[in-house]
């Protein structure tokens, strides 16, 4: 029973350290995010190739695909800022 009763500490303590480092990595994450509107960007790209590929005429589906394209590069240029400022976080 003395056994169980300290396997069950010892859980609750590496839980408790785990949880504490994850919020930690997910408060350091949003610090970085934050200052990029990848989210809003995405979401943006996603509804419109849902829309193209749901529109039935052809040329308003390529007017939508060409809508999307300065999205689409706005989204690729904050996405690889993001990476390339992540990427110093650990050296």
């Amino acid at each position: 029973m003395d056994i169980f009763v300290v396997f069950v500490l010892l859980a609750g303590v590496l839980h408790f350290f785990k949880s504490r480092e994850q919020a930690e990595r997910v408060a350091l994450l949003g610090s970085y995010l934050g200052k990029f509107q990848i989210e809003k960007l995405m979401l943006d790209v996603f509804a419109g190739y849902d829309r193209a590929l749901n529109e039935t005429d052809a040329d308003r589906q390529v007017q939508v695909w060409r809508y999307l394209e300065p999205q689409e590069k706005t989204l690729a240029e904050q996405f690889g800022r993001f990476v390339l400022e992540f990427a110093e976080v650990y050296e």
